[in-house]
């Protein structure tokens, strides 16, 4: 992550500049998609302003804390970003989890479709063919297919997983009535 530090109106010194650096290396652990950060300290009199802007892959925070001291400046609007970059992350994921539960749903449409045209000759899967997820990964890999139906183990649901064109496995599960 590329960290500018500015200072208007005074020099930023070392001890300062290292404990922005060590603060703005702590967000990485919230959010890791971000690429810039921008630090603008300034004085004026009394009051000392911090503000720090985050840029990233689809993300842009601005922040801005006003204090009398600069590292209680610092401390208020890291705590601030921290708590939006949070936000921000977990909103990422529960967007990514929706997909996820419409790709489960799509899997049993196609599986009920499949049994209603009569494309499915034999309902009943061979014992062998019972196993967890991540056992059927295993056989997919070292078997070399890009498609395998399972009952699981644990449910006792058809399951179908699948290799995706970016590497990654995706997943419909299912019941045949």
């Amino acid at each position: 992550m590329n960290v500018n530090i500015t200072g208007r109106h005074f020099v930023v010194s070392d001890g300062l500049r290292q404990h922005i650096q060590a603060r703005v290396e702590k967000l990485e652990h919230h959010f890791n998609r971000i690429v810039e950060a921008h630090v603008i300290l300034s004085v004026e009199k009394f009051r000392t302003t911090a503000e720090v802007i985050l840029s990233g892959r689809h993300l842009h925070i601005v922040c801005k804390e006003t204090t009398g001291q600069m590292y209680s400046s610092i401390d208020k609007v890291m705590h601030i970003i921290e708590k939006r970059l949070t936000r921000f992350r977990d909103k990422v994921r529960e967007h990514k989890a929706r997909r996820y539960s419409k790709s489960t749903q799509k899997g049993q449409r196609l599986l009920n479709k499949i049994v209603g045209t009569g494309l499915l000759i034999e309902k009943q899967l061979p014992p062998s063919n019972l196993m967890t997820i991540s056992d059927a990964i295993i056989q997919m890999e070292t078997e070399a297919k890009d498609i395998l139906a399972f009952k699981n183990k644990e449910d006792g649901k058809i399951h179908i997983v699948h290799k995706r064109d970016d590497g990654t496995y995706g997943m419909y599960e299912g019941s045949v009535n």
